[in-house]
C-alpha cells in the first residue's frame, strides 16, 4: 500500500495496512510530507526586526543571543536565542478595539510564498500524503494580535468585536485553503493550543458561540476540496473535543495525549483520528527508551482498535526542550514495530 492511500485510509477509518508515520524532518522516510508557506516577498518589516518566516529556523540554529522578528500580521516575536519559535510580545497590533477598523490581513499575493512547498511536494510528495499548513489558527492568532489575557476578557466583554476580527481572519484562511488545493495538498494542518494541563481556556459554550462558526467556514472549504483538516492542540482539551469534531476537525495532533487522558480519548475514537507523539509532557523528557516504547504500545492497544484512526508522529524540536534523542527514536521504533490496528487484545 502506498503511503498516500495508507494515510487517507487511517484518517477515514478504512483499514490501512499499518499505522502511518509523520516524521517531520525526514521527508524521505515518512508517510506524510509537510510544507510551509513564506511571507509574501517585499512585505514591509520595521527596520528593527527580522522577517519571521520558515527560513528563520535556520537562523535560530546559528545565531547567538536573543533577537526579535515580525510576522506578516505585524506581531512582534521575541526569540531567546534557542530553537524555539519564541513568543509574541507587546506592543500588540490591536492595542484597543479602535484599532480594528485599520486592521488588515496579510496581502493575498503569491510572490515568494510557495517555492519551498512546491519543491517539497514535487520531490517527496509523489506517492506520499501531502500536508499543507495554515500556521497559527483562530485562537492563537487572536491572542497574538490582541494579547492573551485581553482575549480571555474580550470573549465576554467584547464578543461582537471578537467575532468581527474572526470574520476577517476567516477570509485569510480560506484564501490559503484555495492555494493549498491548487498546489495538490491532501490535507491541511493548523495549530490552536486550547488547553492548560487541567482543562480548556474557554468553555464549550463559548467555543460553540464564538469559534465554531468560523472554524466551520474554513473546514467546509477544506472538505469541499476533498482534503482533511488536522488540528494541533496542546493541553487537556477533553471537553472541547466534541465541539472540535462538530466544527469539522478530522484529526487531532496531540503532543501530550496524557494530559487529556488516553482512556478519555477513546470516547471519541471512530469520530476523530489522532496523530500522537509519545507524550512530551510526562514521558519523553523523563522515561527510559524502553518505557517510551511501552507508552506507544499502550496507545496502539487502546486507540488503534477502530480500523484506523491512529497515526504516529514525533516532536521535531528536541533541542528547544532538551529532550533525549534516544527517547524520540524509541517512539518511532515502537510505532514501526507494533504499528498494526486491532492486533493486541485489551487485558
Amino acid at each position: 500500500m502506498k503511503s498516500r492511500e495508507r494515510v487517507i485510509r487511517a484518517l477515514e477509518f478504512k483499514g490501512p495496512d499499518r499505522i502511518p508515520l509523520f516524521l517531520a524532518l525526514k521527508p524521505w522516510d515518512t508517510d506524510i510530507v509537510a510544507a510551509l508557506f513564506f511571507p509574501a516577498r517585499g512585505y514591509h518589516v520595521n527596520e528593527r526586526f527580522m522577517t519571521r518566516s520558515p527560513a528563520t529556523y535556520i537562523v535560530q540554529r546559528v545565531r547567538k543571543g536573543p533577537f526579535y522578528q515580525m510576522d506578516e500580521f505585524g506581531s512582534i516575536w521575541y526569540n531567546p536565542g534557542n530553537e524555539t519559535i519564541g513568543q509574541v510580545v507587546d506592543p500588540r497590533v490591536i492595542k484597543t478595539w479602535n484599532d480594528l477598523k485599520d486592521y488588515k490581513n496579510p496581502p493575498k499575493t503569491d510572490k515568494g510564498r510557495w517555492w519551498l512547498a512546491k519543491f517539497i511536494f514535487r520531490v517527496f510528495g509523489k506517492n506520499r500524503y501531502r500536508m499543507g499548513s495554515l500556521d497559527n489558527f483562530f485562537f492563537e492568532r487572536l491572542h497574538f494580535l490582541r494579547g492573551f489575557s485581553n482575549v480571555l476578557k474580550d470573549l465576554k466583554r467584547n464578543t461582537e468585536k471578537v467575532k468581527a476580527l474572526l470574520e476577517k481572519l476567516s477570509d485569510w484562511y480560506c484564501w490559503l485553503v484555495d492555494r493549498w488545493a491548487q498546489l495538490g495538498a491532501d490535507g491541511i494542518i493548523a495549530t490552536d493550543d486550547w488547553g492548560t494541563n487541567h482543562g480548556p481556556f474557554i468553555s464549550p459554550r463559548d467555543f460553540d458561540e464564538i469559534m465554531k462558526p468560523v472554524y466551520q467556514t474554513v473546514t467546509e472549504r477544506i472538505h469541499d476540496y476533498g482534503m482533511h483538516f488536522i488540528l494541533h492542540s496542546c493541553g487537556n482539551i477533553y471537553y472541547l473535543i466534541p465541539k472540535l469534531i462538530e466544527a469539522g476537525v478530522d484529526c487531532l495532533q496531540l503532543d501530550s495525549p496524557g494530559l487529556t487522558g488516553v482512556n478519555k480519548l477513546r470516547d471519541f475514537c471512530g469520530k476523530v483520528a489522532y496523530m500522537c507523539v509519545a507524550d512530551i509532557d510526562r514521558v519523553i523528557p523523563y522515561k527510559t527508551p524502553r518505557e517510551v516504547e511501552a507508552r506507544v504500545f499502550h496507545f496502539i492497544k487502546l486507540l488503534g482498535r477502530f480500523n484506523g484512526g491512529l497515526l504516529g508522529t514525533v516532536y521535531a524540536d528536541l533541542a528547544a526542550l532538551n529532550f533525549p534523542r534516544e527517547n524520540m527514536e524509541a517512539s518511532v521504533r515502537a510505532y514501526k514495530r507494533w504499528g498494526k490496528y486491532g492486533e493486541y487484545p485489551l487485558i
